[in-house]
């Protein structure tokens, strides 16, 4: 089914529970919504309007946007081990009418059948078999069409089937590699190579009283490596058969010599009929063979059995082949694909094959492989191909100027033709529909022939397709081959055999069996090749690791100590991890040429050896490195240590993307189909010097450990926050705002809002705080529309910290949102080392990590070595909010999961695996899942409190049990820290940090580009926040209900983070009510005081400063200082300079004194002073509302003249 599946706004699909038996009939209800309509989410970043999706739908649906957004119903059910097939049926079905307005809302439904329409395949997760089911739950009834409410979904599961598509995987114990001597050689074509003992000596070899016996030659001639999983299984190198020329004395002297063959990095292949077609290699330009000295029996060219049948046919000819393809652009710098010469400026270009003796008796073909670029539909420009034998012109359509759409349009055509000539030029000529923007370009032309089997130059490689047959002996003869030194067989190119010639005047002949195609190079012995020396090859051996091995990084040399570092951090943890670098893969899975595949076969290599037991499985991958789109450093400056993955398409930037996931699809029949289902959790650190190595390992080890109030609570952050790790429990939503009253909407807020509401819902100890553009002020400005509160709220909880940030809206590589609300400068800026959020981001591009011209915004939030985030689960391309959604659904369904699959604690690549498990089974035909990467440490622990903190009680001053919390009452809360099974933790000693807050209120925002305010409901006035002791795993702590409360009666909320040396909890409570007054309260008339610094509690009035100070306060008063926020001028504020309309909130910065309420500290820095004098007024009220004010003045000194300067003055 080639359906493009959207998931309905808020409503999510997950696994259900493995089956018990052969059979599973757990009931299903579709709960269905009223008819009305809602704007379509299935646009990406710059896109126009998909339409609008009907919002008749029902829980947990999906919409097929190829019927016009039918909702269908999505399920993945886990099948008994051994399952091969299965079948699906309903039973226990009911159904409703659907009514003429739901009918009209479907357009896409159709004429349904008599009963629903049901799809279904069986996926492998981890070899675990899985149904994937559709149901379209429609059918004709009597009346009329119906819908499905309740139904049994039955599978009824068989051990008989084909099950996944694979191939013998049978993997050698060790390496070659492992003993011995070698070295690496390469070669840039096919062809007889020769090793002489001079160069052998000059690779390093000690070749003195060498042994010709010791030495063979190693190599897999495999060109590149096929992107399915059921391709030719290649591990370890295998010995080549060669020609040991040493004068017979068995010592590898001065002038001894070796011969040998070797395939280049591109290849052929039979098509149909008498054309090949090349496959060249993306990730290398040349191919490697070894020299191996000492390792095994040498294996040399021995004869091939020469027939002693009558020949059933004669040949003097053979098939031959050319291809030209130049690689000098990307089109959309995405995509394995490159183009070669433009067609614009200049419009024609020459190419020329040079193929002597083509028969005129037999067709020569000519194929052409292009792009054109031609804009507006119904436009074309044309193309014109001019050779001896054939002129043609043909169109190539033009397509609508879509960023998201296609580029280029390709294209390809052969033509055959008889031509006898030796010389071949082919002009190719581009003919522009619109003279400025309509470009061309030339892929590759590939020209296939037949000619005489006459030999001329050096050394000539054939093969005759009219040879093969059942029961075909061919007699070759080889014309003019007086000055032949030999031919060999290379069919199988590691077993080289020598082929017996029979001489006749200067032709030179051999019969042989022809049943298959076999293929032959004869050469001079003058005309021999040299290799290339790329240097000694330490002993490895990657085979003969023994599982479990959980782990693996994949390290350059550049990178090895630091990634060492962490491997041994994991270890100690338990983790077993290693690490190898790219060539060491690439030398026993790739025969030592840069391929992605090999390590993807090494993955699979240790993933298939460890059978169907989960625990012996690898677990995560690190690709500790950054990549590019170009693989083969075309472009200058390329940072391409560890090969990326790029899918074929390079003309439809919707379609064309980099995906680390391929790397993980590890079962059989897999390989690159966008329904593949990933593994293993695959991380990717994009650094491409040491120092930012270093600085990226830096930050996951010091995430890694705990950061405790005790330890960390004085050191301040760049804004003055004390450190408090109550961030752990904060998840941040961000959201773009509406484009007008367009096909977006208010899309972005309500996915956000769907979001947000589902992880309280379903993780109540967490906090949500909400920054959504339109709830605030836009402005223009000469570089357009900027949000600069946001920005400042943006920075500000970067600053303070988070566990997890979200971000859905517009973006691309420098930033989010049209508004500019996050740039690269600011990511820079940020210095939350010690606070560093988890990013998901559902937006475009925002960390595209493969363009060596740039780095991406979202890199930088990973390389900021004094801040940012920990990891992102990013987009690398663009990508379509509806899908984006239904991802950010499912990342949702693991984030904050407790354990794994094996019951072990999860880790980001956990969470990275079963979100991209869940997605492609719901979305099998989609590639946007693949644009998403994991870019930090599969194997981070996110940093989520294990235990519980639990309120136990709430009561007056009296002791007597409360359950409203009144203003201007003192309130006693008690709990305890527990573990996850409720019992208390008597010897947890630390603190907790407790965040009382008021009622929910609903906000709207502005709708400044137009359109409908938007409404969303916030819980961001907090009645108290202190810091208190944990003694033998219980607390209690006191304070005063500010007067500022909203009097009217409703539910509040008490968060709870606590923290030991080696524990930290977490916990809430929607108990109390909030609301009303109390009586009784004793009157209270003076306001708080107030200490007032700059930076420490040495400074003195009119000190210096540097241009970043940071405002420091001491406040007391005896019933508590008010930071409720509820009320306008009751905020606590510092006011720079007497610009009274630029004040400074500071209500989240003020952070109580160990157990107490009434004193506490401000922590606020200041940011790119001037120089000069300043001056500076704090205000701070108490619970009852009264106030007091602190003044100084200071001195900015960004020099030592200067604050030289004002001392003399």
């Amino acid at each position: 089914m080639n359906a493009h599946h959207r998931l309905v706004l808020g409503l999510l699909v997950g696994l259900v529970p493995a089956l018990a038996g052969a059979q599973e009939r757990s009931l299903r209800h579709l709960e269905w919504r009223a008819p009305s309509m809602e704007r379509s989410a299935g646009s990406a970043t710059q896109e126009a309007s998909r339409g609008q999706a009907p919002s008749v739908a029902f829980d947990r649906a999906f919409l097929d946007a190829s019927r016009q957004d039918l909702p269908y119903f999505h399920e993945v059910v886990p099948l008994k081990p051994g399952t091969r097939s299965f079948t699906v049926r309903l039973e226990n079905t009911r159904y409703e009418p659907l009514s003429p307005a739901e009918r009209d809302a479907l357009p896409g439904l159709g004429d349904p059948g008599p009963v629903p329409e049901v799809h279904s395949h069986l996926g492998w997760m981890r070899k675990q078999p899985h149904a994937l089911v559709d149901i379209y739950p429609y059918r004709s009834g009597p009346t009329g069409p119906e819908r499905l409410v309740d139904f049994s979904l039955v599978l009824e599961q068989s051990p008989s089937g084909p099950g996944p598509i694979g191939r013998p995987k049978s993997y050698p114990s060790t390496s070659r590699l492992a003993t011995g001597d070698w070295y690496r050689m390469q070669v840039a074509t096919d062809g007889v190579y020769v090793l002489t003992q001079e160069m052998l000596g000059s690779m390093g070899a000690d070749v003195d009283g060498l042994s010709s016996d010791a030495i063979n030659i190693y190599g897999l001639h495999c060109g590149q490596l096929s992107y399915q999983n059921s391709g030719p299984l290649v591990t370890d190198l295998v010995p080549n058969a060669v020609l040991m020329e040493d004068g017979g004395d068995g010592s590898f002297d001065p002038g001894d010599r070796i011969l040998f063959w070797a395939t280049g990095p591109h290849t052929w292949k039979q098509d149909t009929g008498s054309i090949f077609r090349h496959t060249k290699h993306v990730f290398t330009d040349s191919a490697s063979y070894f020299v191996g000295i000492g390792v095994e029996p040498p294996v040399r060219i021995q004869d091939v059995a020469i027939s002693s049948s009558a020949a059933t046919r004669t040949t003097a000819s053979f098939n031959d082949h050319q291809f030209i393809e130049r690689d000098l652009v990307n089109l959309i710098k995405s995509g394995r694909t490159w183009f070669g010469e433009t067609f614009d400026n200049v419009t024609t270009h020459n190419y020329n094959f040079s193929i002597p003796l083509v028969r005129s008796d037999a067709q020569t073909c000519l194929t052409v492989d292009l792009a054109s670029r031609t804009l507006g539909t119904g436009n074309a420009s044309s193309w014109s191909i001019s050779s001896p034998a054939i002129n043609e012109t043909f169109s190539v359509a033009g397509h609508p100027d879509n960023y998201a759409g296609l580029y280029a349009r390709p294209y390809r055509n052969t033509w055959c033709t008889n031509t006898a000539s030796g010389s071949y030029p082919v002009t190719v000529s581009f003919n522009k529909f619109d003279p400025v923007t309509s470009v061309g370009w030339m892929n590759w032309i590939e020209m296939n022939c037949r000619r005489d089997l006459l030999f001329v130059g050096d050394q000539l490689t054939f093969r005759d397709v009219q040879s093969v047959g059942v029961g075909n002996i061919t007699e070759f003869v080889l014309q003019q081959g007086q000055n032949v030194y030999g031919v060999w067989e290379v069919t199988d190119p590691t077993r080289v055999g020598n082929v017996p010639l029979i001489v006749s005047g200067t032709d030179r002949s051999f019969r042989l069996a022809t049943d298959s195609l076999r293929e032959f190079v004869a050469f001079r012995n003058s005309g021999l090749k040299e290799p290339t020396f790329a240097g000694r090859v330490p002993n490895q051996d990657l085979h003969a690791l023994q599982l479990p091995v959980e782990m693996v990084i994949v390290a350059p040399p550049l990178f090895l100590a630091e990634a060492q570092e962490l491997a041994d951090r994991r270890n100690s943890e338990g983790l077993v991890s290693i690490v190898v670098t790219p060539q060491q893969i690439y030398n026993e899975f790739s025969s030592g040429q840069r391929d992605a595949t090999a390590i993807k076969r090494f993955m699979k290599m240790l993933y298939d050896r460890a059978g169907t037991d989960q625990q012996l499985m690898p677990q995560y991958l690190l690709l500790f490195g950054d990549g590019a789109y170009d693989n083969i450093n075309y472009v200058a400056s390329n940072q391409n240590f560890i090969p990326s993955y790029q899918t074929a398409d390079a003309t439809n930037v919707s379609g064309s993307y980099t995906s680390d996931d391929y790397f993980g699809l590890l079962d059989d029949g897999e390989g690159e189909y966008t329904g593949d289902l990933v593994d293993i959790g695959i991380g990717r650190f994009p650094v491409h010097t040491k120092e930012q190595a270093r600085n990226v390992l830096n930050k996951v080890l010091s995430y890694d450990r705990l950061q405790l109030l005790t330890s960390g609570g004085q050191v301040c952050s760049a804004n003055g926050d004390g450190g408090a790790n109550d961030w752990r429990t904060l998840v941040t939503f961000v959201s773009d705002d509406q484009e007008g009253d367009n096909f977006e909407g208010t899309i972005h807020m309500s996915q956000s809002d769907a979001l947000a509401t589902r992880v309280e819902n379903e993780h109540p100890d967490l906090n949500i705080s909400k920054i959504y553009l339109d709830a605030y002020q836009q402005y223009s400005t000469p570089g357009g529309e900027r949000y600069p509160d946001a920005m400042d709220d943006l920075r500000e909880r970067v600053q303070k910290g988070a566990l997890v940030l979200n971000y859905v809206g517009h973006g691309g590589e420098v930033g989010w949102a049209h508004e500019r609300v996050l740039d690269n400068s600011t990511i820079l800026g940020w210095t939350n080392f010690e606070r560093l959020p988890l990013f998901m981001t559902a937006t475009c591009e925002f960390s595209r990590w493969d363009d060596p011209a740039r780095t991406s915004a979202g890199e930088y939030v990973l390389l900021n070595p004094e801040g940012g985030g920990v990891g992102l689960m990013t987009t690398t391309r663009i990508a379509y909010s509806s899908n984006n959604f239904a991802l950010s659904g499912y990342f949702y369904d693991h984030v904050f999961a407790e354990q794994n699959e094996l019951g072990e604690m999860m880790r980001l690549g956990d969470i990275f695996r079963q979100t991209k498990r869940d997605i492609s089974s719901a979305q099998p035909n989609q590639a946007n899942h693949r644009n998403f990467a994991l870019l930090g440490d599969p194997s981070l622990h996110l940093a989520l409190p294990t235990a519980r903190a639990v309120v136990t009680a709430i009561v007056d001053t009296m002791g007597t049990a409360v359950d409203t919390l009144k203003a201007l009452s003192t309130v006693r809360v008690e709990g305890i820290v527990t573990d996850v099974q409720g019992v208390q933790l008597s010897d947890f000693n630390g603190l907790v940090i407790p965040t009382v807050y008021d009622k929910r209120t609903t906000q709207n925002t502005l709708a400044n580009d137009g359109g409908n305010p938007f409404s969303f409901g916030i819980r961001n006035n907090v009645i108290y926040r202190g810091k208190v002791s944990v003694t033998n795993g219980a607390f209690s702590f006191t304070f005063v209900v500010p007067k500022d409360i909203a009097y009217q009666f409703g539910p509040g909320r008490i968060a709870l983070y606590a923290e030991s040396t080696d524990l930290n909890a977490m916990g809430h409570s929607n108990d109390p009510i909030v609301g009303g007054t109390a009586t009784n309260v004793a009157l209270d008339e003076e306001g708080p005081t107030i200490e007032l610094y700059m930076n420490d509690d040495r400074f003195v009035r009119g000190g210096i400063t540097n241009e970043d100070p940071l405002i420091f306060a001491r406040l007391f008063d005896a019933n508590g200082i008010n930071t409720l926020g509820n009320s306008i001028g009751h905020d606590l504020v510092a006011v720079l300079d007497e610009n009274t309309d630029q004040a400074i909130v500071l209500n989240d910065f003020y952070e109580a004194d160990l157990d107490t309420y009434k004193s506490g500290e401000v922590r606020y820095r200041l940011s790119d002073l001037a120089e000069g004098d300043h001056t500076l007024r704090l205000k701070a009220w108490d619970v009852f509302n009264n106030s007091a004010e602190a003044f100084t003045e200071f001195v900015v000194a960004a020099s030592e003249e200067l604050a030289l300067a004002h001392v003399l003055n």
